[in-house]
C-alpha cells in the first residue's frame, strides 16, 4: 500500500511539472457547468521586431537647380513626403513593403521617372532621384497705352522688374510665359512714363491671362520751379541707389519726380546746388555743385558746407518736401552729409517727410498742426522760435522756456495751443500727416485743432453733433459760430490755426478729406436745412 501511495505522488508531481501554469486565459470553473474547461497554453511569444528600410533621393529641376515643393506619394500605407528647400526627400517603409513611389507637383508638371515601383524592400535605397519640368506654360499678354493719346506705346522695350522685359509690337501689344503654380508681379518701368496699375500681382499661375493692359502717362514734366543751378565744374557726386525706396511718409516717389541738394545763398536762402530725377529702374546720380570763385556771387556749396535735401513730386500733390538720407560708408566713400570737392557719396536710404509751416502773428494767436512732427518732444518741435516764443498752453498744461516750465512735455496732434509770441514768425513742423482726423470735444471749453490741409467748413464739419455745439470762436479775433442764435461770423477752419469750442455734451468729430471739404457760402444752405429739419 505505501508503494502504491508513493508510485500515485510522484505520478502527480511529473504531471505538473511537465504542465506550464501560464494560461492564455484562466477562469474558475463554473461547477454548476461541467461544459466549461480549463485552458492552459505556452508562453506568449514577444511581438516580432520590425525592421525599417529608407528611400531616399533628390528631386531636379529640367532646366537646372533644386526642386523644393515635390509631394512624393506612396501606395501601401506610407504617408507622403515633400522635398526641401535642396529638393530631397526621405521616407522609411516597413521590412517586406511593396509598393509605388509617385512624384507631383501642383499638377501642372511631369516627372522622369513617372513613378518607381518597389517589391518586397529587404535594404536602404539610395539616389532615387526625379528631374521635373512644366508640363505646359501660360502666357500673360496685353496691350501699353498712352493716356493722352490713346495709342499705343508700341515698338518699345518695357522693364516689367525681376529682370522680365518685353517688347511691344505695332499694336503695344506685349506677351510672355510664365511657369505653372508660380508667383509673379510684372511693375512696368519705362523713362517718361508712369503706369496705371503700377503693378499686377499673379500669386498661383494656372490659367492664361488675357487683357493684362497698362497705361502710361509722360512724367516728364521739366525742372520745378525755384530748381535751376548752375554747373560750376566744381563737384561732389551722389547716387542714390535704386534700393533707397524714397517714399512721403510710405508713398513712393513716382518716375520723374525730383531730388535735389540745396546750399545757403548770401542772402540766407536756400539755393538748388543739384538735382536728379528718380525713374525707379536705375540709380539716380546727383552731382552736387561747389561755389565758383571766379564769380562773386555765391553759387554752390563752401567746402564742408551740409546738404539740405529736398524733393518734388510731380507726381500728386506738386509740392516740395523736405527729405533726410542715409549714406553708405567705407572705403573711399563720403557720408558726413557735406559736401567736398570730387567727393563720391551714396545713399541707401532717403525718407522723405511733409511739412506744413504755420504762420503766428506778434502776441496771442491759436496754432496747431495736421502733421505729427518727426520728434514727439515740444522742446524739438518749437526750436525754431525759440528766441521769440514766451508761452504757448493747452487748457490744462503750459511751456514757458523762460521759465524752465514744461508741462506740455509730448506733442499730440490732437490738441490745439494758445502761443504767445514777441514777433511775427513762421514755425516750421516737418513728418507726416496725421491719419486719425477724429477729435473727443469734451464737454465745456476745448481748444480744437485743424487736422487737416486745406480749409475745413465749420457747419458742414460740425453737423453731425451740430445739437451739442454752443459756440465756436478765434482765440485772438471776432469771429464766432453760435448755431442756437444763427450767428456764423466765423465759416471757415484754417489749417493752423487753433479755435475755443464750448459743447453741451461729450462729442466725436471727424475731418473730412480735403475733396470733401465744401466751399465758402454752405452755412446758408446749412440753415436752410436746419430750420426745415425742425419744422419736420
Amino acid at each position: 500500500m505505501k508503494s502504491i501511495l508513493t508510485l500515485s505522488l510522484f505520478a502527480l508531481f511529473s504531471f505538473f511539472a511537465a504542465v506550464t501554469v501560464i494560461a492564455e486565459e484562466f477562469t474558475p470553473p463554473d461547477k454548476s457547468n461541467p461544459n466549461i474547461k480549463i485552458s492552459l497554453g505556452k508562453s506568449a511569444p514577444n511581438a516580432p521586431h520590425v525592421v525599417y528600410h529608407s528611400i531616399a533621393g533628390h528631386v531636379h529641376k529640367e532646366v537646372g537647380g533644386h526642386f523644393e515643393g515635390v509631394t512624393i506619394t506612396f501606395s501601401g500605407g506610407i504617408d507622403p513626403v515633400t522635398t526641401d528647400s535642396m529638393g530631397f526627400y526621405s521616407v522609411e517603409v516597413p521590412n517586406g513593403w511593396t509598393g509605388v513611389a509617385t512624384p507631383s507637383y501642383c499638377g501642372f508638371h511631369t516627372f522622369s521617372p513617372e513613378e518607381m515601383f518597389y517589391i518586397n524592400v529587404k535594404k536602404d535605397y539610395s539616389d532615387q532621384d526625379y528631374t521635373g519640368a512644366p508640363g505646359q506654360m501660360f502666357t500673360i499678354s496685353g496691350q501699353f497705352t498712352d493716356y493722352y493719346t490713346g495709342g499705343p506705346i508700341s515698338n518699345t522695350e518695357i522693364e516689367l522688374g525681376n529682370n522680365i522685359s518685353v517688347s511691344t509690337n505695332d499694336q503695344g501689344e506685349y506677351s510672355i510665359e510664365a511657369l505653372p503654380c508660380t508667383s509673379i508681379t510684372l511693375e512696368p518701368h519705362l523713362e517718361g512714363y508712369n503706369f496705371d496699375p503700377g503693378y499686377l500681382v499673379y500669386s498661383f499661375t494656372n490659367t492664361n491671362y488675357i487683357d493684362q493692359d497698362f497705361e502710361g502717362t509722360p512724367n516728364w514734366y521739366g525742372i520745378p520751379p525755384g530748381w535751376e543751378h548752375n554747373n560750376t565744374g566744381k563737384v561732389h557726386v551722389i547716387s542714390i541707389l535704386t534700393s533707397s525706396n524714397p517714399n512721403l511718409c510710405g508713398i513712393p516717389l513716382g518716375q520723374g519726380d525730383y531730388i535735389g541738394v540745396f546750399y545757403t545763398d548770401d542772402e540766407g536762402g536756400l539755393r538748388c546746388g543739384g538735382f536728379g530725377i528718380w525713374n525707379g529702374i536705375s540709380n539716380t546720380a546727383i552731382i552736387a555743385q561747389g561755389d565758383d570763385d571766379m564769380t562773386p556771387e555765391k553759387d554752390g556749396f563752401d567746402y564742408g558746407e551740409e546738404f539740405t535735401w529736398k524733393v518734388y513730386r510731380w507726381n500728386g500733390d506738386q509740392k516740395e518736401c523736405t527729405a533726410t538720407p542715409e549714406f553708405q560708408c567705407g572705403g573711399l566713400l563720403t557720408c558726413n552729409n557735406k559736401w567736398y570737392i570730387t567727393a563720391l557719396s551714396i545713399i541707401e536710404e532717403l525718407n522723405i517727410y511733409d511739412g506744413q509751416y504755420i504762420e503766428i502773428p506778434e502776441g496771442w494767436s491759436g496754432f496747431s498742426s495736421f502733421i505729427v512732427p518727426q520728434s514727439p518732444l515740444v522742446t524739438h518741435t518749437m526750436s525754431p522760435i525759440i528766441d521769440d516764443l514766451i508761452v504757448m498752453l493747452s487748457l490744462t498744461k503750459i511751456y514757458y522756456p523762460g521759465l524752465g516750465i514744461n508741462t506740455i512735455g509730448l506733442w499730440d496732434t490732437h490738441y490745439g495751443f494758445k502761443i504767445k509770441v514777441g514777433s511775427d514768425v513762421v514755425l516750421p513742423i516737418v513728418g507726416c500727416p496725421e491719419e486719425d482726423t477724429q477729435i473727443n470735444l469734451q464737454t465745456t471749453w476745448n481748444i480744437v485743432p485743424v487736422l487737416s490741409s486745406c480749409n475745413v467748413q465749420i457747419a458742414e464739419f460740425l453737423e453731425p453733433v451740430i445739437d451739442n455745439i454752443i459756440v465756436v470762436k478765434e482765440i485772438a479775433g471776432n469771429k464766432i459760430f453760435w448755431p442756437e442764435l444763427n450767428i456764423a461770423t466765423l465759416q471757415t477752419l484754417l489749417p493752423g490755426k487753433a479755435y475755443m469750442a464750448a459743447v453741451s455734451q461729450n462729442s466725436l468729430v471727424s475731418y473730412p478729406g480735403c475733396s470733401g471739404n465744401l466751399k465758402s457760402g454752405n452755412y446758408l444752405n446749412f440753415i436752410a436745412r436746419q430750420k426745415t429739419r425742425n419744422i419736420t
